[in-house]
């Protein structure tokens, strides 16, 4: 007999509950990713520089690969060029912030966790595993998302190898715990294998 919807939804809640719980230990008690950040050295001087020519938020590259006039292999060229010069980067940003964590940032937060934690129960909740086994294949499926993305980051763009390790960690923990919370509350009866 499957699980009923609103006990899917529940697994969801609460399986979204401990992976914000989680996310709060990794981030303020592990300071996971902490050591990735560093100071921007004369940060008033680039801040003024960058509040008086980026009008927009958004994310900017540099250098530039600009496909205008005169041929895209001649702009490869010139791309190629200042890529190897440097310097290289990517850039977040954003003008005005009106407050560093606001409740908005939090529900939205806890939403998409909540939004993953669902699609997690949905699928966990047609397989008659026991909380060990779905904490290992939420883990697992944690892995393979931490592959094709966070490390890619590190291939690609070069960020710091321990931001990435720290997001391996959140993430493979993190899903694990999920896992086996949605287990626990989607399957708990006698007989569900481990």
């Amino acid at each position: 007999m499957s699980p009923s919807l609103p006990r899917i939804v529940l697994a969801a809640l609460c399986a979204a509950v401990a992976w914000f719980l989680w996310g709060m230990v990794a981030h303020m008690a592990l300071s996971l990713g902490e050591s990735s950040y560093r100071k921007l050295p004369n940060e008033a001087a680039v801040t003024a520089a960058l509040a008086s020519t980026t009008p927009e938020d958004g994310m900017y590259t540099f250098p530039w690969l600009d496909n205008g006039p005169g041929g895209e292999e001649a702009s490869m060229d010139q791309y190629a060029e200042a890529y190897r010069k440097g310097p290289v980067g990517i850039l977040v940003y954003r003008r005005t912030v009106a407050e560093m964590m606001p409740p908005s940032t939090l529900l939205k937060e806890f939403g998409a966790g909540f939004a993953a934690s669902l699609v997690a129960a949905l699928v966990l909740s047609r397989i008659q595993w026991g909380a060990f086994a779905a904490a290992r294949a939420a883990g697992l499926a944690a892995l393979a998302c931490w592959l094709s993305n966070d490390l890619s980051l590190w291939i690609w763009y070069g960020y710091p190898w321990s931001w990435v390790t720290s997001t391996l960690i959140e993430q493979v923990v993190g899903w694990s715990i999920a896992g086996a919370v949605i287990a626990f509350i989607v399957h708990r009866r006698a007989g569900a294998k481990a």
